[in-house]
């Protein structure tokens, strides 16, 4: 293992996407952007049997937004002000 003088979240965020179970055993717990994986393959599954059914090779492009979500744990953090980057606050 290589140690550095860099510390998540003080010094650097760390985000990850797909939020695997086993991501919380990490320290810091490491936050996730969380996609609907059960949704996403029901959809898939839907708009596969249209084409089938509709027996054609060419289809419409769609896009097809789902819902995703941000699992805030302890790696991340706001970033912290710099004189060259200005931070907006809500």
């Amino acid at each position: 293992m290589v140690e550095s003088a860099i510390r998540c979240p003080e010094d650097i965020s760390i985000v990850g996407f797909d939020d695997f179970t086993w991501t919380e055993n990490f320290h810091p717990r490491l936050t996730t952007v969380a996609q609907p994986a059960r949704e996403l393959g029901r959809k898939a599954m839907q708009l596969l049997i249209e084409r089938v059914e509709n027996n054609v090779d060419e289809f419409p492009r769609r896009q097809v937004v789902l819902q995703q979500e941000l699992k805030v744990r302890d790696s991340g953090t706001q970033p912290a002000a710099s004189p060259r980057r200005k931070v907006l606050q809500s």
